[in-house]
């Protein structure tokens, strides 16, 4: 997998009971370092934007979905790359722990970007896993 690397999410900023998310800025390699930091930041990021937030407000750029259901999304996600991350192959999202958002939503979102970063810590940034 050498020469891949992932995409860098960026999230925007909690406007008048409407969340902006800007996007994603597409993939470069940054080096570990740098993944580590952006991941950890983003999960800040995204936890500081649905703090306290209504969790039934509707995301604009997916009208479709709640911020609730992106949160539950988002956290997911997240969780399921570190649970394939530290068995080094397919794991069925359904069996990913901590799938269920609890009631402290951004707690949640910002522990699920720190169990990635010490999934990737505990294997090595260099070892293959399945992707």
């Amino acid at each position: 997998m050498a020469g891949t690397s992932p995409r860098v999410w960026i999230f925007g900023k909690w406007r008048g009971g409407r969340v902006a998310v800007r996007g994603c800025i597409g993939t470069m390699n940054l080096g570990n370092d740098r993944y580590t930091r952006e991941v950890l930041a983003q999960s800040d990021a995204f936890a500081a934007l649905v703090d306290g937030a209504d969790p039934t407000v509707t995301v604009p750029t997916c009208p479709e979905w709640t911020l609730g259901e992106l949160v539950g999304h988002v956290g997911q996600a997240v969780r399921w790359a570190a649970a394939v991350t530290a068995k080094g192959e397919f794991v069925p999202p359904r069996l990913v722990p901590e799938a269920v958002v609890p009631a402290d939503p951004a707690r949640w979102v910002r522990s699920a970007g720190e169990t990635l970063v010490a999934a990737v810590a505990e294997i090595g940034a260099e070892q293959e896993t399945w992707t």
